[in-house]
């Protein structure tokens, strides 16, 4: 996601505290109630044009499309490309990969050659880590070497499945907008205020109503 949202001055505005998380939150909740209603399998291409009024503080900014062309998003504020299908390459920890593996092994091993062959193992890795750990860089090496024939195979093996392995994504969505200060609607934070309490008044009737 490529998000271009020219807003130097902005962020330097006279916000009440907690509004960058408020709008955070309300992004968030409206991002995810688009992608449910979105047309997955379509591009959408639209121009958002919204004014954001701090009450407490008087500040406003308009945020609209930058003008431009070409480019992704091509003139447009937003755009969001299609879903798509992804081949992923299937990545096991090490740690789940040797769990795993000596799993397995004390499975198909059974009674007591399993606890030979773990002490085996164990001493096995600390030779190996000890000499990664030396100066001796060439005889780390040839270790290496000379234990990788396994490790190798598991990685065949391991790269037929992820051939097959295919997941859902999300199509890419892109912004190019810009947030304007707007001077006008800062100059009087009294009339902004009488303006909401008007509206809270008439949402409290309506509620009534009901």
């Amino acid at each position: 996601m490529k998000m271009v949202l020219e807003c130097e001055q902005a962020k330097q505005m006279n916000w009440t505290a907690g509004t960058g998380k408020v709008l955070k939150a309300l992004g968030e909740a409206m991002m995810k109630a688009e992608y449910e209603s979105a047309d997955k399998a379509s591009e959408t291409r639209s121009d958002p044009e919204l004014m954001l009024v701090d009450t407490n503080t008087g500040t406003t900014i308009l945020i609209k499309g930058i003008p431009h062309q070409g480019g992704k998003t091509d003139g447009h504020g937003y755009v969001r490309y299609p879903d798509y299908e992804q081949s992923n390459p299937l990545r096991v920890p090490p740690t789940l990969k040797e769990a795993i593996m000596l799993d397995k092994m004390a499975g198909m091993l059974g009674g007591r050659i399993v606890e030979s062959v773990m002490k085996q193992i164990a001493e096995a890795m600390t030779e190996a880590n000890e000499l990664r750990l030396s100066n001796d860089k060439e005889a780390y090496k040839h270790w290496v070497e000379e234990h990788s024939k396994y490790p190798e195979m598991l990685a065949d093996m391991l790269d037929e499945i992820r051939s097959m392995t295919v997941k859902n994504q999300k199509g890419d969505t892109l912004i190019n907008m810009q947030a304007i200060p707007h001077m006008v609607a800062m100059a009087s934070v009294s009339t902004i205020q009488e303006i909401v309490a008007e509206y809270r008044v008439e949402e409290e009737q309506l509620e009534l109503e009901r």
